[in-house]
């Protein structure tokens, strides 16, 4: 399994209608592509987990935004898109007693699949998760 570190940016805004349209506009509108987001309500706020190719452009393009934008380190790993993968690693994490802030994954061509993972240790997860088979 391959592990590596990226560079994802936390996105919190007000919870409205159209706040994907306006994040993902001003993202477009400055030229920035995307490898992966997830998006959720929290209360009254809606909060962005964006996977950008250039985060520091990304983050100069959403200034556009009335957010408030955090830059955040977190783990790509690059996994078999089969049954119980994701079990094994969140398994693997949990048994050595790191906690997992957020995850979001994606399945990929030719059986691959993508997984992005916030750990409360990511270097000593990091470590462990390149062991799941």
């Amino acid at each position: 399994m391959k592990v590596k570190k990226v560079k994802v940016l936390i996105v919190d805004t007000p919870n409205a209608v159209g706040k994907l349209a306006e994040v993902a506009g001003a993202l477009a509108d400055a030229g920035v592509n995307i490898q992966g987001i997830s998006a959720y309500e929290k209360g009254r706020r809606g909060v962005f987990v964006i996977w950008p190719y250039s985060p520091a452009k990304a983050k100069k393009a959403l200034a556009k935004v009335k957010c408030k934008v955090e830059e955040d380190s977190a783990l790509l790993l690059e996994v078999a898109n089969r049954v119980g993968v994701l079990k094994a690693v969140a398994e693997r994490v949990a048994a050595s007693g790191i906690n997992v802030q957020y995850v979001f994954a994606v399945a990929l061509q030719k059986g691959e699949a993508g997984v992005i993972i916030k750990t409360s240790e990511d270097a000593r997860a990091a470590k462990l998760i390149r062991c799941v088979k």
